[in-house]
């Protein structure tokens, strides 16, 4: 009897699946206490106890890929014309932000130190790249929100939306800012957001920068190709749904660093290396689940320290997410010392800050989703 290709295909896909349900009889899941955990580590311990994962999920990520599929209402995700993963969101009321920014940007000011909100671009760049598939994306209009109330507040804000819609607005392929697979930035836009945030600090503060050091030409850039899958791109299609090349920036220059990070247990004293994962880099493992992402800054750690012992002034903490991953190596680059926070780890800044009066300058850089997060944006 001659099958077709239809009855093969459906064939394959129910052998894969027997695969996955065998494997769960081999392997069944055992000491996870999903009842007393969190629910990212239910999901995480899931994840590492269920060795049929990716057989189970195989066929519908197959089947979509082959399908080409772009659409993932479930979880507000398309894939548009350039191959580029996007999520939008639902419309919700944005909690009130601007009054904890303002607290903080006060207790700066009684204190005499430089205050600067960034708004880092966040994907998409307009909500229109989104909405024009139907699906709901207020990113971009919910932060000009935040913008407006935080000006009529006085609050400085720079917003890098803008210099990066005058470099790649025209182009609707946006790889040359984001990932593809990813919600996240590749580090040249790191390394472009590092240069404008260093120079606005010199001309808006009067601040001494060694904006130099972040030169073009002093700077070498690597390319590795199909290299990375990012977070959007494994939850949508996993590792069948494309790849991204791996953009590594790097100092051409001697550099001489410390760099303190107490999550991870990390004091270390070297060049630029201190702070990116050779290792990981070199050995490129792009099976599902891995984060290549975090190649700069090995995770999202908090109260993280960077000493550069080649620059003699500007004592900066950056109170960041993830973005900043890409954006700290290179900032740091220009500043003595460079403190960077994470409000998802670390709660109460202000209280840090009136302890620390060697903290001359405090930004806040968070793109686009991040500028409305109430937690994010609550420094106690």
């Amino acid at each position: 009897m001659k099958l077709s290709t239809s009855k093969i295909f459906l064939l394959a896909v129910m052998a894969i699946f027997t695969l996955g349900g065998l494997s769960l009889l081999v392997h069944p899941v055992q000491d996870v206490n999903l009842l007393n955990a969190e629910a990212s580590d239910r999901e995480a311990s899931i994840n590492d106890a269920l060795p049929g994962k990716e057989l189970l999920l195989a066929p519908f990520q197959i089947t979509s890929a082959a399908l080409d599929k772009r659409y993932f209402p479930e979880d507000l995700t398309v894939t548009d014309d350039y191959g580029e993963i996007m999520r939008g969101n639902p419309p919700f009321e944005a909690t009130p932000t601007e009054k904890n920014v303002n607290k903080l940007y006060q207790v700066c000011k009684e204190q005499g130190k430089n205050f600067l909100y960034v708004i880092l671009p966040g994907k998409p760049l307009y909500d229109e790249e989104i909405t024009s598939y139907g699906i709901p994306c207020t990113r971009n209009s919910g932060a000009d929100k935040k913008k407006d109330a935080m000006q009529e507040l006085g609050i400085p804000v720079l917003d890098l939306r803008e210099p990066f819609r005058e470099k790649f607005g025209d182009d609707p392929d946006r790889s040359a800012v984001f990932y593809k697979t990813d919600h996240h930035w590749n580090a040249d836009s790191g390394l472009m957001a590092s240069r404008l945030i260093a120079k606005d600090l010199n001309e808006r503060f009067g601040m001494s920068l060694q904006t130099d050091n972040l030169d073009e030409e002093k700077l070498g850039r690597e390319v590795y190709p199909d290299a990375f899958v990012g977070e959007m791109g494994m939850a949508a299609l996993g590792k069948y749904g494309g790849r991204d090349d791996f953009i590594r920036r790097y100092p051409l220059y001697d550099t001489h660093f410390r760099f303190i990070s107490p999550k991870q247990g990390i004091d270390e004293t070297g060049g630029f290396e201190v702070f990116t994962d050779e290792a990981f880099l070199e050995e490129r493992p792009v099976d599902y689940g891995h984060n290549l992402y975090y190649y700069y800054m090995f995770v999202n750690g908090s109260r993280d320290e960077i000493f550069n012992y080649d620059v003699s002034d500007g004592d900066i903490l950056m109170i960041k997410e993830s973005f900043s991953c890409v954006l700290s190596p290179f900032l740091a680059l220009s500043c003595k010392h460079l403190t960077l926070w994470d409000m998802r780890m670390e709660t109460n800044v202000i209280s840090w800050i009136e302890e620390h009066p060697e903290i001359e300058t405090v930004i806040i850089a968070y793109h686009t989703s991040a500028v409305g997060d109430s937690e994010l944006n609550n420094f106690r």
